[in-house]
């Protein structure tokens, strides 16, 4: 777990530099070199592979690693390019067990860091995120999170901005459509 950081590290490089539309071909005539393979996904892929490895040894230690070192950096990432966000939104769960507190502390430190310099990002990563959520056993508080962040996004006069906002507050719907009812005013504008 001492290597965690060192980790992050190179895997933040590694995505601050690779150009997110390259794809890969190996060479030779055979089924698995005939297809391209986007060297983006390669990458989040091999993550999410380590990252599954690290919780399964040590929940615990891998998430309070993670939440200390490796969700700023990953998230500055995302926050500066959209397409390395669609593509690697998924990093932000791997590291954290699957529980409504864990995805809240994820959902908090990713609050706390856009609202400095990204804040019109936050409803993008909440889009993506929610579809990591379970809708059936969703706490209170992790809904209010997505809730509120929604609701302030439709203040926001970016269209782009405002469509995401309205797709959480679509996915919230589903869950419970009391608490959404009085943001529909704000849909006019």
């Amino acid at each position: 777990m001492l290597d965690f950081p060192d980790l992050i590290n190179f895997f933040t490089s590694c995505f601050n530099n690779v150009n997110p539309t390259i794809t890969s071909k190996g060479s030779g005539d055979s089924e698995k070199t005939d297809v391209s393979y986007n060297l983006l996904g390669l990458m989040v892929e091999t993550l999410t592979l380590i990252a599954n490895k690290l919780l399964n040894s040590d929940p615990q230690q891998t998430e309070l690693f993670f939440l200390e070192y490796g969700v700023e950096q990953l998230i500055d990432i995302m926050a500066a390019n959209v397409y390395k966000l669609n593509e690697m939104a998924i990093l932000l769960y791997c590291f954290v067990q699957s529980t409504n507190n864990s995805h809240l502390r994820v959902l908090q430190k990713l609050a706390d860091k856009l609202a400095v310099r990204h804040r019109g990002v936050l409803p993008a990563f909440l889009t993506r995120l929610f579809l990591f959520e379970n809708e059936e056993q969703m706490s209170n508080e992790v809904y209010n999170f997505y809730l509120e962040h929604a609701g302030r996004g439709l203040h926001n006069s970016s269209p782009i901005t405002r469509t995401k906002c309205i797709t959480v507050l679509s996915y919230l719907s589903r869950i419970r459509l009391e608490p959404i009812l009085p943001l529909v005013h704000l849909l006019r504008k």
